[in-house]
């Protein structure tokens, strides 16, 4: 399929940058996910072993849609012949996400026995927690919340319509001439992003 030819580059020595390393849609919204490198480090740890660590930020932006996608847990990397592969990955990016939650940001400090090699490719692989009373405790966040919506783990989509980092209120006009109003524009009637129906989520290392 043409999206498996679709592959973000990702830069390693660029340590200014938000890097986008997935794009997927989830029960309605469309959501970007991004990494930040902050500061490599290589040095023999207590036991004499050769360690590579990497500070990594990571961003999830929600595009479009109510359902406000979040970080759940820390995002963490591993090269491919640790863990189960897909022919010819040999790095992957690991993260869980949550819907109705509220959590922009996260941030790890990968530890790694040989550094993440340049010119291959890089696969980020997510799951996504379903909502449950667990999960909206530990968001220790309302609903909804009509003083602040961008912050809300859901976004009243009769009310707004996402925008990337902002929100457009939905507002009303006239219909015809005899008067009669809608509401404009109708939010179940969007969707998907710049990417279509693809999901992509393969990086190519420089």
């Amino acid at each position: 399929m043409a999206h498996e030819n679709l592959k973000f580059k990702l830069h390693l020595d660029d340590y200014q940058e938000w890097q986008p390393i997935l794009g997927s849609q989830d029960f309605g919204t469309f959501y970007m996910v991004y990494i930040k490198f902050e500061k490599y480090e290589n040095e023999e740890n207590q036991f004499g072993v050769d360690e590579h660590r990497y500070t990594c930020k990571f961003r999830i932006q929600n595009f479009k849609g109510p359902v406000t996608i979040g970080f759940v847990g820390k995002p963490t990397i591993g090269h491919a012949d640790k863990i189960k592969t897909d022919d010819d990955i040999h790095v992957y990016i690991d993260i869980q996400l949550g819907c109705f939650v509220y959590n922009e940001y996260s941030e790890n400090t990968i530890k790694l026995d040989k550094p993440i090699p340049r010119n291959r490719p890089l696969m980020t692989r997510y799951t996504m927690r379903l909502p449950d009373s667990v999960t909206m405790m530990d968001t220790k966040q309302e609903f909804y919340n009509a003083n602040d919506p961008m912050k809300s783990p859901f976004l009243y989509p009769y009310k707004y319509e996402r925008d990337g980092d902002g929100a457009f209120e939905l507002g009303r006009r006239p219909f015809d001439s005899n008067g009669d109003f809608e509401t404009i524009p109708n939010p179940d009637q969007g969707g998907g992003g710049p990417y279509g129906i693809c999901s992509p989520n393969t990086s190519w290392t420089i």
